[in-house]
């Protein structure tokens, strides 16, 4: 069943090789998460350990390739939604330890996991749940402690994901999403690189367009120089990507009055 999820050959052995994306494979794709779904629905909390077990094994043996993972993150939300508050906040938590995995592959995923699950409505709140896992329901968590974070990740691809990713959050057309990640950016500032107060985030992005970029003598490398020539570090430089890649969306959807004037 964990391969036809993942699209993935059928058979004995310890390796599976992937299968051709058609029509056809997803339909089995498709039948399998619903099937499984149905068993939930039947056998309700005797088959939630089962179920989350097996979510991680998409997890970690999906294809690392962009279509199967969006096709692996899309059967993986289908199937966490049938799972009440108190399962989902404890997957949650599991997948926010697991975008910390040592694995690149491993930490792509997840934020595709996050996107998919940014596009749907946010979860309401659960008093019976503890405030620690509470936390774990709302969409905010999912930009800040997962997706976010991963803009500052030590590997390249993460980060363009990362960014790529989040500049998608921004489009997405649930309301939820988009308030979710505003607050977090306004409650957030530092993580910017904004100590004065949010309102100045726009006012102040100007200074970002100063930064150029000059040629490294006897090198084939760039060096960025910020407006006072300064060099900006590696990790400096994911800063200012980040946050001119914020910027620059948040101004295209005419989002600026509304931080400016928040208080």
């Amino acid at each position: 069943m964990l391969n036809v999820i993942l699209m993935l050959e059928v058979g004995e052995g310890s390796h599976h090789a992937p299968l051709a994306i058609t029509s056809s494979v997803i339909s089995s794709r498709n039948q399998a998460v619903q099937f499984i779904s149905s068993l939930v629905d039947e056998l309700k909390e005797s088959i939630f350990p089962v179920l989350r077990i097996l979510l991680q094994h998409i997890c970690a043996k999906v294809v690392d390739k962009s279509e199967y993972r969006t096709y692996a993150a899309q059967s993986l939300v289908q199937l966490l939604s049938k799972l009440p508050c108190g399962e989902y906040a404890t997957f949650i938590a599991w997948l926010y330890r697991y975008s910390r995995s040592s694995k690149i592959p491993h930490r792509v995923f997840t934020l595709d996991v996050a996107l998919a699950l940014l596009e749907l409505p946010e979860r309401e709140a659960d008093h019976a749940l503890s405030s620690e896992h509470q936390k774990f329901l709302n969409h905010k968590f999912l930009v800040q402690e997962i997706m976010f974070d991963r803009c500052l990740d030590k590997a390249p691809t993460v980060r363009s994901k990362a960014l790529s990713s989040f500049a998608h959050c921004l489009e997405l057309s649930a309301n939820s999403t988009s308030e979710s990640i505003l607050e977090f950016l306004i409650n957030s500032p530092t993580i910017l690189g904004i100590e004065s107060h949010p309102g100045t985030f726009l006012r102040n992005s100007s200074a970002f367009s100063c930064q150029k970029q000059t040629l490294n003598p006897g090198d084939s490398g760039v060096i960025n120089t910020d407006s006072s020539g300064e060099t900006i570090g590696s990790r400096g430089m994911s800063d200012f990507i980040t946050t001119k890649c914020v910027i620059t969306i948040i101004e295209s959807k005419n989002l600026g009055f509304f931080l400016i004037n928040s208080p």
